[in-house]
């Protein structure tokens, strides 16, 4: 069953942001700002009718079976009806976000623009479509955590430099040395959240993608150690003490770089010769990691590797 709860509506941000500019250098300008956005009403959906998870343990642990349990309707408030997903707005985010960029030009042939941009998400809700669900439908305040799109770091590095013509016309190193310009960029970034789950429904709430482990010291009898923790699997009916994206995954640098270089054909005619290279040092990239609690923080997949191109443009 899927309902709206009676008081929904859009929901609504308030932000507020300073900006300061300043000319440090002839041409060149550094900018800082400071963005701060917090969004209250926000969409979630919650089970009306949770399952008594403590109830739903103590019969099996009693030795009953999962099918007599599930006959039971896992001793839902009302009996008569399973899951009842609302969509309300009662869900919150905080943003806060501290931005400085570096750009201009020094004379007529180099080109600079540079940011850095520390920050913060913080939400307890994330899509409704398809339904995000907390573990605990009774303690929404525990889903409270990093947001998804939350990155505390991320600095960008980009210039372009025309290298003219310094060598005569008409020899034979001004034809192979004149008229480049090379272009690198630079990009630096932290790593996004990471939701550590059981990947069963331990809980007892008939729904395996929400529970959490518990975080328990190490050497503790049937605990898995990972690289984020060592972990265990809450009593049955309980859920996990991990918070939601408690962790981070692994951060993200390349370097590219775009040389061209221009010829004229004709008094017409003029070519672009063009060199690209995308991660040029070949880093390995982790796009995403196993979020199950007994291999966490194991790469799953991977950014694109080295990458070179060619091109030709032709202006006429």
């Amino acid at each position: 069953m899927i309902a709206f709860s009676e008081g929904w509506g859009l929901g609504n941000s308030q932000q507020a942001n300073v900006a300061f500019s300043s000319d440090i250098h002839r041409g060149l300008r550094l900018d800082a700002g400071y963005v701060w956005v917090k969004g209250t009403h926000l969409p979630r959906s919650r089970d009306y009718n949770p399952p008594d998870s403590a109830g739903a343990a103590a019969f099996l642990a009693a030795g009953n079976t999962q099918a007599a349990l599930l006959g039971l309707n896992f001793f839902r408030p009302v009996e008569q009806v399973s899951e009842t997903m609302v969509f309300e707005n009662s869900a919150s985010s905080t943003y806060h976000g501290l931005r400085l960029a570096l750009r201009g030009s020094f004379g007529s042939r180099l080109t600079l623009n540079s940011s850095y941009t520390f920050s913060k998400a913080i939400d307890d809700a994330e899509e409704i479509f398809p339904h995000t669900r907390a573990q605990d439908m009774r303690n929404l305040r525990a889903e409270r955590g990093l947001a998804l799109y939350d990155q505390r770091h991320r600095f960008v590095w980009a210039m372009v430099y025309d290298f003219g013509q310094r060598w005569q016309k008409g020899t034979t190193a001004a034809a192979i040395l004149n008229d480049w310009s090379a272009a690198p960029i630079l990009e630096l970034g932290s790593g996004r959240p990471v939701n550590v789950l059981l990947g069963f429904d331990n809980n007892l709430d008939q729904e395996p993608g929400s529970d959490r482990p518990d975080v328990v010291p190490a050497g503790t009898a049937g605990a898995v150690a990972t690289r984020y923790g060592v972990f265990a699997v809450p009593p049955l009916g309980v859920p996990g003490n991990l918070g939601r994206n408690a962790f981070v995954g692994p951060g993200f640098a390349s370097l590219g770089l775009r040389l061209q270089k221009k010829v004229a054909v004709t008094s017409r005619l003029t070519s672009h010769f063009i060199v690209e290279g995308f991660n040029i040092f070949n880093r390995r990239n982790i796009r995403a990691v196993n979020p199950n609690y007994q291999r966490a923080a194991e790469p799953l997949a991977a950014f694109d590797a080295r990458q070179i191109q060619f091109g030709l443009r032709l202006l006429f």
